[in-house]
């Protein structure tokens, strides 16, 4: 039986049985599966606590390779689970034993399911790594980026008007334009650490974000910010006033770079149990449907990270308005509780 379940692995080129080191492993985890179907035969149920296991290499460079790895997990068992029914068929031939074979073969299901789970939890555990890790990039080191860009860009305008009196705002503006920098690069050194880099996370929203939008130089559209003196409070306590200014900030931004709106409203309040944030501008608007960039999709999934909801209304020539909710535990606005 062991020697069928190779062969029937290297003609589907699975490197649980081309290669030596995965076959010896594998080898093992087949006769483990065997052994728990043998229990079940003699005793009619399964063992306590089932050894059988197939794991992942550990050789993998990308997560790309380690995808792969799970799938051939997935395929090696299948592939068991064939070999062993074959076998057991020709065990119980007559009908009256087949009561007894679908007994074994539902246990066999179970042993087999059993052993795929750290497989999977593997590679779920890496697609969940990929998508944090994009969200990251995206808010913390992509508007770092963003800001410096457009720094740039308008000391490349003030450069251009050649006039000398303008020195010392040239060195003021090259100034931030470090400091974004300097930003960044602590930003990316976090992520490659692995570490969650709270040194951007606002004490005050309100602060923070105009903050943001001194270091934008933003002259136009005329933007208002209005935040309630209890949300510092209540996203300092829920825990969740870093993601709340990125969220924020992440809307701002897209105001920014392409509403070609004259005036912007930020507010941000709390209604009964929710923290809400609404970013509306009078912009040129657009069709929701029609666009779906990497900075809505991480808008959408740190909300979702936080059980909340994000509400984007826009239409052409109609301007924009986002709403993100966010529930917290605690009493309503104006009760004690929190």
């Amino acid at each position: 039986m062991i020697e069928t379940y190779r062969q029937r692995l290297v003609m589907d080129r699975s490197p649980f049985g081309t290669d030596p080191e995965h076959w010896w492993h594998t080898s093992r985890y087949a006769l483990e599966v065997f052994a728990e179907c043998l229990f079940s035969l003699q005793l009619g149920r399964l063992p306590a606590t089932g050894g059988a296991g197939l794991d992942l290499r550990r050789n993998y460079s990308t997560p790309r390779e380690r995808d792969q790895a799970a799938l051939h997990c997935i395929h090696a068992a299948r592939t068991l689970f064939g070999v062993i029914s074959e076998v057991l068929c020709e065990v119980f031939p007559a009908p009256r034993d087949s009561r007894r074979l679908a007994q074994v073969l539902t246990d066999l299901h179970t042993v087999l399911h059993r052993s795929l789970e750290k497989p999977a939890i593997e590679l779920l555990s890496t697609l969940h790594n990929q998508r944090e890790l994009s969200r990251e990039v995206h808010d913390r080191i992509g508007n770092h980026t963003s800001l410096a860009l457009r720094q740039l860009e308008l000391l490349e305008i003030m450069l251009r008007r050649g006039a000398d009196a303008q020195g010392l705002e040239h060195e003021e503006r090259i100034g931030h334009l470090k400091r974004t920098l300097v930003e960044t690069m602590n930003s990316t050194r976090d992520l490659v650490d692995g570490l969650r880099s709270d040194s951007d996370a606002p004490h005050e929203l309100k602060s923070a974000l105009l903050g943001y939008l001194a270091a934008a130089d933003v002259s136009h559209p005329v933007v208002h910010v209005h935040v309630d003196d209890d949300v510092d409070c209540v996203s300092a306590a829920m825990g969740m006033g870093d993601a709340l200014f990125l969220m924020v900030r992440e809307c701002l931004r897209n105001t920014l770079a392409h509403a070609d709106a004259s005036v912007a409203t930020v507010d941000v309040g709390i209604e009964g149990r929710t923290v809400v944030a609404r970013v509306q501008d009078n912009g040129a608007g657009f069709e929701p449907h029609l666009r779906s960039g990497n900075g809505l999709r991480s808008l959408y999934e740190r909300a979702g990270l936080l059980d909340g909801s994000v509400r984007l209304i826009s239409s052409p020539g109609s301007g924009t308005q986002i709403t993100i909710t966010v529930p917290f535990i605690g009493g309503s606005h104006g009760e004690p509780g929190f």
